[in-house]
């Protein structure tokens, strides 16, 4: 019945109730469009018969192929088999959805798990094991994502097998430039203990957009390419 409900429902970036978000393997996320929980014993084994498959027929994750850990986790669909495997790195390759991108659904060929120095204690596999179970994938020998926007049309892409996010995208991670304002200046800062905030100054007209989507206890991201964003 949950999976029933979930396949039912969409997400993407103006989602606020509830429907997406990171999978911490509870169950709580599984669908029809994740494939996960399908049981590795009760589905066959992800391959090319994927490619002529209904989407989403569940299959288990081939680990020759991609490392997975856990019954939950080891189990996929079909078109998630193919747009993060057999489409990647070839001309047939389509860019992730944002829905693909929040679920943590995909996991691209190209990737590897993230080091453990690149990740923040609340986003570590134990935490959150998504999307194979061993945590989140990175770009080989980086800290950047294994899906972002900017690979489109690069080598990392087209070589690499790297997922391409589709844009508009506002999520965590997200490198989608749609809704960004920009940071003129810095007004000030103030150390308050173990605290530091910081006043950015923008727009008038960028204040305006940032406060028409706000919320009370939302986040306004801040984010800027760091030195090594490959």
């Amino acid at each position: 019945a949950k999976a029933a409900e979930s396949s039912a429902e969409t997400c993407g970036a103006g989602d606020d109730q509830g429907k997406c978000g990171f999978d911490d393997g509870s169950g709580s996320y599984a669908s029809v469009e994740t494939g996960r929980g399908a049981g590795t014993d009760k589905v066959s084994t992800c391959g090319e018969w994927c490619a002529g498959a209904e989407a989403n027929a569940p299959c288990a994750i081939d680990t020759t192929v991609m490392p997975c850990k856990g019954e939950y986790w080891c189990t996929t669909t079909c078109a998630l088999w193919t747009v993060s495997i057999l489409e990647a790195a070839t001309p047939a390759a389509r860019p992730l959805t944002c829905e693909q991108f929040i679920r943590t659904s995909a996991f691209p060929r190209g990737g590897e798990v993230c080091s453990d120095s690149c990740l923040l204690n609340e986003i570590k596999p134990s935490r959150y094991p998504a999307p194979t179970g061993l945590g989140f994938l990175c770009a080989p020998g980086t800290c950047d994502p294994a899906v972002q926007n900017r690979y489109n049309g690069t080598f990392k892409a087209t070589e690499l097998g790297l997922a391409v996010l589709e844009c508009p995208c506002n999520w965590f991670g997200s490198d989608c430039s749609d809704d960004w304002v920009a940071v003129e200046r810095v007004l000030r800062k103030e150390r308050l203990g173990d605290f530091e905030t910081t006043v950015f100054g923008v727009s008038e007209a960028d204040w305006q957009r940032v406060m028409a989507e706000h919320r009370p206890g939302g986040v306004v991201r801040v984010q800027a390419p760091s030195p090594t964003a490959w």
